[in-house]
């Protein structure tokens, strides 16, 4: 919390600048003055604390803990070594421009082509080389492809129909958006876990997705993605593909990958294991939901950036499975539990981006998906979705749900990887069921 706090403080680029050009004056001019030892030690750890704090801002915190020791072991050779033996101070400040040279270059080498090809540049479509960068991992989903015909990732779900409902215990709805003049609808509601492989497997520690389309007659739809992870791994698509680059990899170079990502800012031990599964999930049903993209709307008069959350209401235990469930189990207790009479019901909210002021989150924060909002964020309930039906589908199924399919009144946030869903998810959707088949 301290360093979320430290960091709200210095969003403003301006006062980032400055604090980087007082720490270089500060070291050159008692470079020239003279200071004792341990004042020299002190003003060294100083100037690394203030470059670290500047980077955290904006990258994860391990890369600026990193750079900022390297800004203190340059600093402190500066001040305490006399004549040549200054010099030396260059190979920190050395590895320390290659880091952040390497980070630049790393988050923004959109041309990049690895050594297996696997990819498509990205000169030419984008969703095409976000999707082959998944089928790099678990088998092409082109035509002819072993998993033609399955999304790119999340490729089996479970699908249930049901209603959405406000009431009186509902907050004020977010302003222009006329799905919420009328008080219940429609939802479809499609449950899955993150993989891609082609044999299906519930029995796997892996994230969980939920997608809901909320509807009304005569209005538009109101798409949500969710899954049940606090924290997305990485902020761009850059290092979505390096990522999963390293994911598909096997061994040291898997190691290694993992490694570079984490020194080099682009990840953070926090945004890796928030989007782990770490323990066994027995029901879909009992799941929290987050969305980790953030979406503005109009509340109370201010626009506000928001992000959706999902919370099971009353889920109790899960249901008995038939005994012939193996690899499919979260599918079969969903269909149990609904066939048996117990709706599956959830609270949908949202998750406000403000300070406990009321002021809104940085840009920084509100674009970036590793950033967990935190318990302490206030949050709104919108309706109550109940689901009650269950749809039989194939692992080939025609249900497309996008995150930027949204009524008037919500508008998406300039989050990099939620502008980089909005090709791969039509990609996916059109190598599943193409053109001509939706047409018909």
């Amino acid at each position: 919390m301290a360093g979320s706090a430290r960091a709200e403080r210095l969003r403003f680029l301006w006062l980032r600048a400055a604090l980087v050009l007082a720490a270089v004056g500060a070291v050159l001019a008692v470079g020239i003055v003279g200071i004792s030892l341990w004042c020299a030690v002190a003003l060294a750890v100083l100037v690394g604390w203030i470059i670290a704090s500047v980077l955290y801002v904006t990258t994860p915190v391990v890369f600026g803990r990193v750079v900022g020791f390297l800004a203190t072991l340059a600093a402190a050779i500066a001040l305490i070594f006399d004549g040549g033996w200054k010099w030396f101070a260059a190979l920190p400040l050395g590895v320390g421009a290659f880091l952040l040279g390497y980070r630049w270059r790393g988050t923004r080498a959109v041309d990049a082509i690895p050594r297996d090809r696997t990819l498509v540049p990205f000169s030419f479509d984008d969703g095409d080389r976000l999707v082959d960068t998944l089928d790099a991992v678990w088998g092409s989903t082109r035509d002819g492809g072993p998993r033609h015909g399955l999304r790119a990732a999340h490729s089996h779900g479970s699908v249930a129909r049901g209603t959405w409902k406000r009431d009186g215990e509902c907050g004020a709805a977010p302003a222009n958006v006329p799905l919420f003049n009328c008080a219940e609808g429609s939802v479809v509601a499609r449950f899955s876990n993150f993989t891609g492989d082609i044999r299906r497997d519930d029995n796997r520690r892996v994230p969980h997705g939920l997608a809901l389309e909320l509807q009304a007659r005569h209005e538009a739809s109101f798409n949500m993605v969710l899954v049940d992870i606090r924290r997305f791994p990485v902020a761009t698509k850059e290092d979505f593909v390096a990522l999963t680059n390293c994911t598909g990899a096997r061994g040291f170079r898997r190691l290694w990958g993992f490694a570079t990502l984490l020194l080099t800012g682009r990840t953070s031990i926090a945004a890796l294991v928030g989007s782990r599964s770490l323990r066994r999930v027995d029901s879909y049903a009992q799941r929290t939901y987050h969305g980790l993209n953030t979406f503005y709307c109009k509340l109370d008069g201010k626009k506000v950036p928001v992000r959706y959350l999902v919370r099971p209401v009353d889920p109790g235990a899960a249901a008995v499975q038939p005994a012939t469930a193996a690899r499919t189990r979260l599918d079969d207790e969903l269909q149990a539990r609904l066939r048996s009479g117990s709706p599956v019901c959830f609270d949908v909210e949202l998750v406000l981006g403000q300070r406990r002021r009321g002021t809104n989150l940085s840009a920084d924060r509100v674009r970036d998906p590793m950033w967990w909002w935190g318990r302490s964020k206030k949050s709104r309930r919108l309706c109550t979705v109940t689901l009650d039906q269950f749809v039989a589908t194939g692992d080939r199924d025609g249900f497309l749900f996008q995150p930027f399919v949204v009524p008037e009144g919500i508008q998406p946030s300039d989050d990099e990887i939620l502008s980089a869903r909005r090709t791969a998810y039509a990609t996916s959707y059109l190598r599943r069921c193409p053109l001509d088949e939706v047409s018909q």
